[in-house]
Order: C-alpha cells, then sequence, then structure tokens
C-alpha cells in the first residue's frame, strides 16, 4: 500500500494528471490539482477545464465569457452593423448621385451638339463628331446586315463622367456608300422621335 502518490492523487487512486473531460454520473468531469497534489473538482460554469478553484479558476481560453468581454463583443456588433448600415446608405446616395450626374450630363449634350440638316430645312437634329479614342465597346449587343451594335460607354472629351452609349459600327462591304450617306443615314435615325429609336449623340468618322 502507497503512502503518497508519486504525483498526484485522485480519490483514493493515484494519477499522472487529473481527469479532463470524463463522463461521469453528472456529465463530464474536469479536475485541477491543489498545492496538495489532489485533484478537486471545477466549478460547474468551468465546461473547458479550469486551473483552480471557483469561477475564476476556468481556463481563460475556454471558460465562460465575462461581462466586461460580453460588453466589448456587444459594442464590437453594434459597431460593425452602424458601419455595413453607413457604407450601405453611402453607397446608394453615391449611386443616385452618379445617375443624376449622368442623366443630366446626356441631356447637355444631345442639346449642345452641332445642327444638322440633312433632310429639309426644319427637320433638324444635334450630333457631334466624336474620337473613337473617346468610345470603349464594352459588350456586343447585335449584328446585321448594316453592322453590329455594342453596349458601350463615351467618356466626352475634358469630362469625367462616363456616359451609357450604344455603339453602331456600319460595315460597308460593297464600298458604294461614302461618309456623306453614312452620315445622313444615321443623322435621319437620330432625328426621328420615338421610343424605340435611340437618340444620336455624335458621328465617329
Amino acid at each position: 500500500q502507497c503512502v503518497a502518490c508519486a504525483s498526484l492523487q485522485d480519490g483514493p487512486h493515484c494519477v499522472s494528471s487529473c481527469p479532463e473531460g470524463l463522463m461521469g454520473g453528472e456529465g463530464v468531469i474536469y479536475k485541477y490539482p491543489n498545492k496538495r497534489g489532489r485533484c478537486e473538482q471545477c466549478h460547474i460554469n468551468c465546461t473547458q477545464g479550469c486551473t483552480g478553484p471557483g469561477k475564476g479558476g476556468c481556463d481563460r481560453t475556454y471558460g465562460p465569457i465575462s461581462g466586461q468581454s460580453t460588453t466589448f463583443i456587444v459594442l464590437g456588433v453594434i459597431a460593425v452593423l452602424f458601419c455595413s448600415f453607413s457604407i450601405f446608405v453611402l453607397s446608394v446616395l453615391y449611386r443616385r448621385g452618379l445617375a443624376i450626374r449622368r442623366k443630366r450630363a446626356m441631356r447637355r449634350y444631345i442639346e449642345s451638339g452641332e445642327s444638322f440638316e440633312p433632310l429639309e430645312e426644319k427637320e433638324k437634329v444635334h450630333a457631334r463628331f466624336l474620337k473613337p479614342s473617346d468610345l470603349r465597346k464594352i459588350k456586343l449587343l447585335g449584328s446585321g446586315v448594316f453592322g453590329t451594335v455594342h453596349k458601350g460607354i463615351w467618356i466626352p472629351e475634358g469630362d469625367t463622367v462616363k456616359l451609357p452609349v450604344a455603339i453602331k459600327t456600319i460595315h460597308d462591304r460593297t464600298g458604294r456608300q461614302d461618309f456623306y450617306q453614312i452620315t445622313d443615314l444615321m443623322v435621319t435615325l437620330g432625328s426621328m422621335n420615338h421610343i424605340n429609336v435611340t437618340k444620336i449623340l455624335g458621328i465617329c468618322p
């Protein structure tokens, strides 16, 4: 019969370490070694082990969260929600402002172009000559006998606004159309006031 245990004592038994996570009659058992080398039961709130008696001995890595930590977590969640909501509102306002700016710029450029008279004197349309470097093709929308249509953007020279436009590229496979015929065709289309006809902003020679 042993007089004293070489390492630790758990009840009548000598052990090398106190039990951690063992199933008992009342649930999972966690124990810690006291100053006399005996294994003592951890506090009931210490669900992941402990290093000493009471709640204060709970393992800080896994133990119950203190009131101060809870406050910090709640404040952190509130701060994250507030920042997310603020970013969302600012994003909506920015997009709305950008849309209004584009709309005003589009109206301004439609009304400020040069006046062409391809047909009769009363039939005028405002348009301008555009530079190929000011246009960016993004996506092909369709193609036909007279050419292709791309979704794109137009960045007017000296401006920073990007205007969404449809870019029609006319392909003359016969070589019979000259610049003036193509210009008359495009200006004629631009002079039509119909919901299904796109307003012409300009012509790129």
